[in-house]
């Protein structure tokens, strides 16, 4: 579903707003995928700007680094709905091989340097990154349109992290398809949390009781995704997914983008279909037919794209 020969581009952009203060994030990546059976192999080609630390930033810095160097290689599939790392142990044994030699490139960050990384080793134990990774990245789109593609409904059943992290929260996604051009398609969806099982209200019990908060208290909480997948049904590969979700919980506003593209698709040049070049021409034919000049070059231009066409 993705190709294999072409780099995709990766960003995601998150604004988060908290009684009255607003911050931002922003990311970037070059990446691959490879097919392996039901598994994608991403390989991370980004080009990583080089930094340098100082002692106030130094858990940030050390931490970044040990993320770009090791995880620059993931073997991601899923398991009973959720997304799962499948070399995730390679990794850790990775970095357990290389902590003696992080301990003498940075002698005087013994402690900091030991913590970061066991702390990195317990979350990929304990699926704390599939756990970021179901709420934050683009991977489990891509096994989302698997299902679309083969449902025979305009609706599916899924279960989300997307809400609210370490809740993995029944969902459904309306979605509908439309052409977008020659050989291409665009799906259209929507995600929302399914409350047939699991009513809004209920959750917003469920989090008063856990942050302690009183009912007296207003208490806001609202979660939708919406995107769209164009997808080439010649090739059957994804050339670009876009994937927008607002999330408002208790006094915070959340709103996150995220965009996957083939690096080589343009969306605005793309060629039109037989169907759209025709009603282009009635509506030019429509417009001309009380001017007493016609511009035949365009009429002309018109046949041959139909004739092109239709060969």
């Amino acid at each position: 579903m993705l190709e294999k020969e072409k780099f995709y581009i990766y960003k995601m952009e998150i604004l988060t707003k908290i009684m009255g203060n607003t911050t931002e994030e922003n990311e970037y990546r070059r990446l691959k995928f490879i097919n392996k059976e039901e598994d994608y192999i991403v390989v991370d080609y980004t080009d990583y700007d080089t930094k340098k630390y100082t002692s106030s930033n130094f858990f940030l810095f050390f931490y970044n680094e040990i993320i770009e160097k090791y995880f620059n290689i993931l073997q991601i599939g899923k398991k009973e709905n959720t997304l799962v790392i499948k070399n995730k142990n390679e990794i850790s044994k990775k970095i357990e091989t290389a902590s003696f030699e992080y301990f003498k490139e940075y002698p005087k960050k013994i402690k900091d340097v030991n913590f970061i990384l066991k702390e990195i080793i317990k979350k990929l134990k304990y699926e704390n990154f599939e756990q970021e990774l179901e709420s934050s990245s683009i991977y489990p789109y891509i096994f989302k349109l698997e299902k679309i593609l083969t449902s025979k409904k305009d609706k599916i059943e899924t279960k989300s992290y997307e809400v609210i992290s370490g809740y993995n929260l029944p969902t459904k996604i309306n979605y509908f398809q439309k052409k977008f051009s020659k050989n291409k398609i665009m799906i259209n969806f929507e995600e929302k949390i399914d409350e047939k099982k699991v009513s809004c209200a209920s959750l917003i019990e469920e989090f008063r009781n856990f942050l302690n908060i009183s009912k007296s208290f207003p208490f806001k909480f609202d979660f939708i995704i919406r995107g769209y997948y164009i997808y080439d049904i010649v090739k059957n590969n994804i050339l670009k997914i876009e994937i927008i979700k607002e999330v408002k919980f208790f006094q915070s506003n959340i709103i996150s983008k995220r965009v996957l593209v083939q690096e080589d698709f343009n969306e605005k040049n793309i060629e039109k279909t037989y169907d759209e070049i025709k009603e282009e021409m009635y509506k030019y034919l429509n417009l001309m037919k009380n001017k007493e000049i016609i511009d035949k070059k365009e009429i002309t231009d018109f046949i041959n794209k139909i004739s092109f066409l239709e060969r």
